[in-house]
């Protein structure tokens, strides 16, 4: 399953995307990734493994370019609860999954996700 926020601010409000947000100064990704899933649905989360890095210039008013680390994440603890800054939290199959997914690189990463899961 993938897990997806539905975004409360802008420039996402409204649509679909997968759990994250900007790196902290000098912090590691994995850091990065355990914090923002813990700020964003509550859930403590351990590393599975890398799907890959995803670029996009869609993020903003500005277009501003960003490097995107994609993890694959199990479950360890917490109860999920949409974060402040999410209208909604939700669980989809590949089967069902949304059409309105906020960028580019959300869609390269269900892309690369999907054909991963395929290969298994």
């Amino acid at each position: 399953m993938f897990y997806w926020v539905s975004g409360g601010i802008e420039p996402s409000k409204g649509k679909w995307d997968v759990p994250g947000g900007f790196l902290d100064y000098h912090e590691h990704p994995e850091i990065g990734l355990k914090r923002e899933m813990k700020e964003e649905t509550n859930l403590e989360v351990e590393i599975d493994h890398l799907l890959g890095f995803f670029m996009d210039d869609s993020y903003g008013k500005e277009k501003m370019s960003t490097l995107n680390i994609c993890f694959i994440v199990r479950v360890i603890g917490g109860v999920p609860k949409a974060g402040d800054d999410i209208e909604e939290l939700r669980w989809f199959t590949p089967q069902g999954l949304p059409s309105e997914i906020a960028f580019k690189n959300g869609r390269d990463m269900l892309n690369t996700w999907l054909k991963e899961k395929n290969k298994d």
